[in-house]
């Protein structure tokens, strides 16, 4: 302690390092050593980024972690969001995109495998074709097996897994195929394969009549259908080996039984326009260029039996069976022209029958001139006339045969001309359209008209 001298006032000052006091005229002066040399020891830094050591939460020196910027590649690492790259493996930074940053980028169809930068994938691997896939087969997007038959995945040309195809065994059934040849069974339908034999089998086995109809295990076949006795049919009728449903009834009302024209069409108007060369029934029928409504519904009719008012006991008597027939165009001149028509739809018989009778008044005139009757079957499905009748009473005789006599200025049919179309099976399953036009002459003084009766799949 130094004393200095000084006045009575007691002063106390405090410094950095000492202090003094004024005591009695005299100046204390205390250096306090203690402090000083705590406050005069170096310091420690603070940590930074830049103190070019690792620590806080730094994953490598100066970088990573919560406070630093990312680290470069190749720098350790803890997570991916210690890198600049984003990608950390085995704690240290690697480059991104690469073929080994376990990331799926670049055009990898997986992840580090696959498109046209990094290696091909392994089996099961993503895949967008087969070039991104080691075995060269993707299927679905997933790299498969190089395919075999015992691979259990629907691959190569299987129809169903494993089997079926040109590699593979046949496909039991049940299993999926497209040709007979896939299966066991040799029976493919609606692409199964299906036990055989059976009746759904679409073969023709067991005893079976036609394909999965007929015999004593089937169900009856259908009209059209090949059998054997009629317990064979549906129908219950069996004519030359083929199931059939021929009687009046499947022509409903073609004998005019029920004494209406119910299921038939009427057609008719005037022909003074037209020669008889050139008419075709169609023009008279409903939508014909020459079809007259009241002419088509007053001048041909229903008759019942008896005899023709102008030639008497020359000819039969007007109905062949039954009560009733029907007359094309009547009795009264004036150039009139009649038509009837009827369709028979999806016919499963091997017969078509009608019958008619017919008058020609012979007006000496041309055969373009006079009167006629035209008869006509088609088979509406093929657009082919498989009867066609057109006879006329011009002056020669010529227009008609034999089927007519003469008698006075009229020709005529002595007997019902009975007219059978039998039909082969490939016409099963068609339409037919029986046309029957009557006509007087063009000049009209003369008449023409025809009875129609029996138009049946049974022979009258």
């Amino acid at each position: 302690m130094i004393l200095l001298s000084s006045t009575s006032l007691i002063l106390l000052v405090f410094c950095s390092f000492s202090y003094f006091v004024v005591i009695n005229g005299r100046i204390a002066i205390t250096i306090d050593s203690s402090s000083s040399e705590e406050e005069h020891k170096p310091k420690d830094k603070e940590p930074c980024c830049t103190d070019r050591m690792k620590n806080r939460d730094e994953s490598d020196i100066d970088c990573g972690g919560f406070n630093c910027p990312k680290c470069q590649d190749m720098k350790k690492c803890t997570s991916p969001n210690d890198c600049l790259s984003d990608v950390c493996i085995n704690n240290t930074c690697i480059p991104s995109p690469s073929c080994l940053d376990r990331i799926r980028n670049q055009d990898e169809s997986d992840i580090d495998c696959g498109g046209l930068s990094c290696p091909k994938c392994q089996n099961m691997k993503s895949c967008t074709s087969s070039n991104d896939c080691l075995s060269n087969v993707c299927i679905n997007s997933t790299c498969i097996p190089s395919p075999s038959c015992q691979d259990q995945i629907k691959n190569q040309d299987e129809t169903d897994i494993d089997c079926g195809g040109r590699s593979c065994q046949k496909c039991q059934d049940t299993k999926t195929c497209n040709v007979a040849c896939d299966c066991l069974s040799d029976v493919c339908i609606k692409n199964k394969c299906i036990p055989s034999p059976s009746c759904q089998d679409q073969i023709k086995n067991q005893d079976e009549t036609d394909v999965d109809c007929g015999g004593s295990i089937c169900p009856k076949c259908n009209n059209g259908k090949a059998c054997n006795t009629s317990v064979d049919c549906l129908s219950d009728q069996c004519r030359v080996q083929f199931c059939q449903t021929c009687s009046l009834v499947s022509f409903e009302n073609g004998d005019f039984e029920s004494g209406t024209i119910s299921d038939w069409t009427l057609g008719g108007g005037l022909r003074t326009s037209i020669s008889s060369s050139e008419i075709l029934p169609k023009y008279f029928l409903p939508g014909g260029q020459f079809y007259n409504y009241t002419i088509a519904m007053t001048h041909s009719s229903i008759v019942t039996n008896g005899s023709d008012p102008l030639l008497g006991d020359l000819m039969p008597g007007i109905v062949e069976g039954g009560q009733y027939s029907f007359r094309v165009e009547d009795l009264e001149k004036g150039g009139y022209a009649s038509v009837i028509s009827r369709k028979i739809n999806n016919y499963f018989c091997l017969d078509i029958y009608f019958s008619w009778l017919a008058v020609l008044q012979n007006g000496n005139h041309s055969s373009n001139q006079s009167s006629l009757v035209i008869v006509q079957l088609d088979d509406f499905t093929t657009g082919e006339s498989l009867i066609l009748r057109r006879y006329d009473a011009g002056a020669t005789g010529s227009g008609v045969d034999n089927r007519f006599q003469a008698k006075d200025d009229y020709f005529y049919t002595p007997a019902w001309q009975s007219e059978h179309l039998a039909i082969d099976n490939t016409r099963f399953g068609h339409n037919f359209t029986l046309t029957v036009l009557a006509a007087d002459c063009e000049p009209s003084g003369h008449v023409g008209y025809l009875y129609l009766d029996s138009f049946s799949g049974l022979s009258p």
